[in-house]
């Protein structure tokens, strides 16, 4: 190989490699971007992410926490696996986990893996609006209340403490044992930890307690959704 055709084959080389930052390199980027804005540039793009990262990091110094990166220890790959036909990462730094896609553009933190929710818990209670179901992150813990609708039903169904992430806010929530989800829900959570989860919730009509929930479906075992959903926000449809 001549000399000019060798240098521009490294050169090229070069170029092609820094175009695909790895997951770490990403959380890099991320943290010490300085901004909300300027973060969004390296996440998982969503109908109201940006939004709810505005509404999340309201009144927090960014600036401060990048100039603050040379600080702490360097991001950490954990593991790289895929989810459904997507790649994915989880890397760990500053005492937090971080997910991360890999689409057409490259790794992407998957900001609303964090399990956010748009609603808050006590919104919810407060407008008890018997018959609406919504879709909620929560982290869930296999409970043993029973009151209310739900005092006599310690043979028919599962209570189980669902925590919003954000507030720290629970509601009670209570699924058929004898139901599919019911059933995945309970081998999910018969270990006694605390588990992500991804689960709809509503009033029945008997509801008489704010924080007393039924839970209508078991959605996923983690935050990460519906991979099949995911694939036109990271341009691979």
């Amino acid at each position: 190989m001549k000399l000019g055709h060798a240098w521009l084959f490294i050169l090229a080389a070069t170029v092609f490699s820094g175009c695909s930052k790895s997951p770490e390199a990403v959380v890099e980027a991320y943290y010490t971007a300085g901004s909300v804005d300027s973060r969004y540039a390296h996440v998982v793009p969503g109908v109201n992410t940006l939004e709810r990262m505005r509404k999340a990091y309201a009144g927090a110094d960014l600036v401060q926490a990048a100039s603050d990166y040379s600080t702490k220890t360097p991001p950490l790959l954990a593991r790289e696996f895929k989810h459904g036909e997507i790649d994915a990462a989880e890397v760990n730094f500053n005492k937090a986990k971080y997910l991360l896609l890999k689409g057409a553009d490259g790794w992407k933190v998957y900001w609303e893996a964090i399990g956010y929710n748009q609603l808050s818990a006590k919104a919810v209670m407060a407008q008890f609006k018997k018959g609406e179901v919504t879709r909620w992150n929560f982290v869930a813990l296999l409970d043993d209340y029973y009151n209310y609708e739900y005092r006599n039903a310690r043979d028919t169904h599962y209570s189980i403490e669902l925590t919003d992430r954000g507030s720290g806010e629970y509601f009670s929530g209570f699924i058929d044992k004898t139901s599919d989800d019911g059933k995945a829900m309970f081998d999910l959570l018969g270990d006694g930890k605390g588990h992500q989860v991804v689960v709809d919730i509503g009033y029945n009509d008997a509801a008489r307690d704010p924080s007393i929930v039924n839970i209508t479906s078991f959605v996923a075992d983690n935050w990460m959704g519906d991979p099949e959903e995911l694939k036109p926000l990271l341009g691979l449809n």
